[in-house]
């Protein structure tokens, strides 16, 4: 049966349930295992600035990369922004840590970090 284990460590915030490893005592504390690396996908609608460029909206996140691809599809088609991508970030809150962007899709006119 699983027990609770809980860890003094500051990044680690919440118990975790583990199985005692063999030949460990049940009730014994263990280390608590850092959280995975999150995927974010996101769609970047842009549109014509005053000056002649191209500025970037703001990000919708989404549940999945066709759901990004397609959100980002219908910014640029149906909503009549000079251009939208979809793209994917792999974070880890613990750390801070942030990945480059992965692009899925790109749509019409954009800036250039994004072709």
């Amino acid at each position: 049966m699983a027990d609770v284990a809980i860890d003094k460590e500051p990044w680690c915030f919440s118990p975790i349930k583990t199985m005692p490893p063999a030949g460990v005592r049940e009730g014994k504390l263990t280390k608590c295992e850092r959280m995975a690396a999150i995927t974010l996908f996101l769609a970047l609608p842009f549109d014509f600035a005053d000056g002649g460029g191209i500025a970037a909206g703001d990000p919708i996140d989404c549940p999945s990369p066709a759901a990004a691809i397609q959100r980002a599809q219908g910014l640029w088609k149906v909503f009549g922004h000079a251009g939208s991508v979809a793209y994917s970030r792999t974070t880890d809150f613990e750390i801070g840590k942030f990945n480059d962007k992965h692009l899925l899709r790109r749509f019409g006119q954009v800036t250039d970090e994004y072709r």
